[in-house]
């Protein structure tokens, strides 16, 4: 299956394709503050030089969130708009997860602003802590009580290392059934709210 992969959930911009999970090609634009600018450009770029005409695309997959609040709903839009109008399946998937490895358990994370951090754990696509914002404190406090779990996610802001290095773009590949959308002009961005709590204070 042909699909269209997009995320703007963050500073990044990437749009790629995949035939049967795996990537056959891609853009990543680190362009700040333009992913409203250059999606479709990108998009139509990417169609063009791999000689794929839009209706060709046989499903797209998009974040749905956490993120920017203009950057989720920007590929989320679009992702919409090409669904419908082109009939073809709409997946969607956590931005925390698109991070998580294959197989082994991760803690994915993301800048949330005002020392707070969208956070999750994942074992494979199974959330075992979903995803929430948590102060930094309890995410440095979660990190050294699991050694064991991979980190994986936006780390600079933590000044912690990714335990491997996966891009993004390459787990939305592999989006299945479990994430389809079963009406896409009802998908909605996720957007989480309020500082939670891992250990029930």
């Amino acid at each position: 299956m042909l699909r269209l992969l997009l995320d703007s959930s963050q500073n990044a911009l990437y749009v790629a394709l995949s035939r049967d999970a795996t990537i056959i090609d891609r853009i990543v634009d680190t362009t700040p503050h333009r992913q409203s600018e250059l999606l479709v450009a990108k998009i139509d770029e990417l169609l063009k030089r791999n000689k794929i005409e839009a209706h060709n695309i046989e499903g797209v997959v998009v974040t749905k969130g956490p993120g920017s609040y203009t950057g989720v709903r920007l590929a989320l839009t679009v992702a919409k708009v090409m669904s419908i109008v082109l009939n073809i399946p709409l997946y969607l998937v956590s931005t925390l997860r698109s991070y998580a490895d294959k197989e082994k358990t991760t803690i994915t994370l993301m800048n949330a602003r005002a020392g707070r951090s969208y956070f999750a754990v994942y074992q494979g696509k199974k959330a075992l802590i979903e995803d929430c914002i948590l102060n930094n404190d309890e995410v440095f406090l979660f990190i050294k009580e699991h050694p064991d779990y991979l980190l994986s996610g936006d780390l600079k802001y933590l000044n912690l290392n990714p335990s491997f290095s996966l891009p993004l773009i390459e787990n939305l590949a592999l989006a299945d059934a479990e994430d389809l959308c079963p009406n896409s002009l009802k998908a909605a961005p996720v957007y989480l709210k309020g500082t939670a709590s891992i250990y029930g204070n």
